[in-house]
């Protein structure tokens, strides 16, 4: 098991299902930054950001390898109290690194929206 998974599950990663574009929904453990949501000024008018920032393993088996921005979809429980989970588009990549170690992936952090 590579680092960046080791570290998902330490930090009480949850459980996500991926969606590739093309491919099969994979489940595996993220880390969800639920943080409140911006404010866009729209000119006369103010609206919240529906957006939130999702960080995974870059592993081939307990993450993704690779992300296809506005293609993949991710699927989990929008708050932690919510019964059933929510479809989220993957809007882009906020950050992607390659590990410390040859043996790490390294992980991913994206942008995604409801």
């Amino acid at each position: 098991m590579s680092e960046s998974v080791e570290i998902v599950l330490g930090l009480g990663g949850e459980v996500v299902t991926y969606h590739p574009f093309g491919g099969v929904p994979k489940t595996f453990r993220a880390i969800i930054d639920r943080v409140p949501a911006p404010i866009q000024d729209g000119g006369t008018f103010q609206y919240a950001l529906n957006t939130l920032s999702v960080t995974f393993p870059r592993d081939a088996t307990n993450g993704m390898a690779s992300v296809q921005p506005r293609k993949d979809r991710i699927s989990f429980k929008r708050n932690l109290s919510d019964a059933d989970v929510t479809m989220f588009a993957v809007q882009k990549i906020l950050q992607e690194d390659a590990g410390m170690t040859p043996a790490d992936g390294g992980m991913f952090v994206v942008q995604v929206t409801a």
